[in-house]
């Protein structure tokens, strides 16, 4: 796989790649404060947090040595239980 971006189902597309194969990973998961749109619509899984942790092991996997992982997250962040400072530039 070479300069490729995959949308979908987080969990189902980092199953199927290598370890140690990604240079960067972008994502955008729930935020589990259970948001619902002015329509009533509500996001799968947004309060759910054990259907979103267990993704960032599989990131863990498959980025390189010295890759990046860049998250939209409303707290912090933890990856192998470690915290995770986001930075802003």
């Amino acid at each position: 796989m070479f300069n490729q971006i995959l949308c979908g189902d987080s969990a189902q597309i980092l199953s199927r790649i290598a370890a140690s194969s990604v240079d960067l990973v972008v994502t955008d998961p729930p935020y589990r404060v259970n948001y619902q749109d002015t329509n009533g619509r509500k996001v799968r899984n947004e309060d759910n947090a054990e259907a979103v942790f267990p993704v960032f092991d599989e990131i863990a996997r498959v980025l390189k040595v010295d890759s990046d992982c860049v998250s939209f997250a409303a707290g912090p962040l933890f990856i192998n239980s470690r915290r995770i400072e986001a930075t802003v530039r």
